[in-house]
């Protein structure tokens, strides 16, 4: 997990963003909690946030609705989204010693999800986690978050804080890349909203079942591949089923 160079389309999608999030908890739209039955004693389903989900499907359905509060923006958004997607497969693939466009042959990022998450203030932060610790099922995702911090990762046995850089881009390596994806989590606040957008990457929707492993070209005697072949379904179903256990889904596919 590391930042990116600093994006301004990602600020002005994250603004956008707090708008839509708090318009929807506010009319209690599907997918959302209401603010009295929020927090209990317990860990929360999804952590007691708010999660729209935007994917590729539903940005061409948005074209059909002219008076979608962000549809201008999310679309615009997403186009940057997708151009940085090209160069950071290019710059992935020639820092691995392929050729440039060998992640973009295999397709294996060529489907977008965007997230937009919001957190809502919790009167007992200590009793629950706005997200709970897990490591991403995507190839690649990058994240934009506000101010208000809270993001950490799981480095040498500890949490360490990820402090915000104003308007700069997270990446973060997913699992079906099969490298050491880094596990985080979300503190919840007592005091304060907290919005971030993540967008994730995955293979194209042609290719849901196509088996990926580990790259041929970078395999030897000395350093043989450490997990079998997996497709994104295959992947994504042991992921749902494995979820609550709070382990590694990866290391169910160690070789």
């Amino acid at each position: 997990m590391g930042y990116l160079k600093p994006l301004d389309a990602s600020m002005s999608n994250l603004k956008r963003t707090r708008c839509i999030c708090i318009l929807q908890m506010d009319a209690k739209a599907s997918g959302s909690i209401p603010s009295t039955e929020l927090f209990r004693k317990t860990t929360l389903p999804l952590g007691g946030m708010l999660w729209v989900s935007i994917s590729r499907m539903v940005l061409w359905t948005l074209k059909l609705y002219p008076s979608f509060a962000v549809r201008k923006e999310v679309s615009e958004y997403m186009k940057h989204m997708i151009k940085l997607r090209d160069v950071l497969s290019e710059l992935l693939s020639e820092a691995l010693g392929l050729s440039s466009d060998h992640l973009a042959r295999i397709e294996c990022m060529e489907s977008e999800h965007l997230s937009c998450l919001y957190y809502p203030p919790c009167p007992e932060p200590n009793l629950t986690l706005g997200l709970l610790k897990h490591s991403d099922t995507t190839f690649f995702t990058t994240v934009v978050q506000d101010d208000k911090g809270g993001l950490q990762v799981f480095h040498q046995d500890q949490w360490v804080n990820v402090l915000p850089v104003p308007g700069a881009l997270l990446a973060n390596i997913g699992d079906l890349m099969q490298f050491k994806s880094a596990e985080h989590r979300v503190l919840a606040r007592c005091v304060g909203s907290r919005v971030s957008t993540a967008c994730c990457f995955f293979p194209s929707s042609s290719h849901l079942f196509k088996p990926y492993g580990p790259i041929k070209e970078l395999l030897s005697e000395t350093n043989p591949p450490l997990y079998r072949e997996v497709s994104n379904m295959e992947y994504t179903t042991a992921y749902q089923k494995n979820v609550r256990h709070r382990t590694s889904t990866l290391a169910l596919f160690k070789l």
